[in-house]
């Protein structure tokens, strides 16, 4: 397991190989401000079941990684950059999506409150030709 503190303000993660990191973030109350973030660069790792709480992971870089089971409560991710990243099954509750871009994605099934984004897509395609 890779645990960081407060003090630790910056964290790296990478390998070819893809091993797997079990991470645990959790800062104590007061959050971390979003003027002084936890930065994250993790790059070709596994980090199945890791738990981010409670923390500001702003600016951090996930590129490559697989998330599958983790946990992300109460966490700000402003200005994080998300590549390759396989979110398959992922639910999203309660999520800020200010000036999100999306892009190359496949969004098969993926609905936003209820309802498709593939059937909003098409009928905004229909619509402006």
């Amino acid at each position: 397991m890779i645990g960081t503190s407060v003090a630790a303000r910056e964290l790296r993660v990478a390998s070819a190989t893809a091993p797997r990191y079990l991470i645990a973030i959790q800062t104590r109350r007061p959050k971390s401000s979003p003027s002084d973030p936890i930065k994250l660069d993790l790059q070709h790792t596994r980090h199945t079941g890791s738990s981010f709480r409670d923390v500001c992971l702003g600016h951090s870089t996930f590129t490559n990684v697989h998330l599958a089971h983790a946990t992300f409560d109460d966490v700000a991710l402003a200005h994080a950059t998300f590549r390759d990243i396989n979110f398959a099954g992922a639910t999203f509750e309660n999520v800020n999506l200010t000036d999100v871009q999306i892009s190359q994605a496949n969004l098969t099934g993926m609905k936003i409150n209820g309802i498709l984004v593939t059937e909003l897509l098409e009928l905004h395609r229909s619509r402006n030709g």
